[in-house]
């Protein structure tokens, strides 16, 4: 989520450790059809 974004990028610039670590989601991606 946004959220967890942020609390990544503030801990990062301050130093610190990333509060969790981040997963890839899981499941079906969309696939868009190539507008003609």
């Amino acid at each position: 989520t946004g959220k967890d974004l942020r609390a990544a990028l503030d801990a990062l610039l301050a130093g610190k450790p990333i509060p969790e670590p981040q997963y890839p989601s899981m499941g079906c991606n969309i696939k868009w059809k190539a507008s003609v």
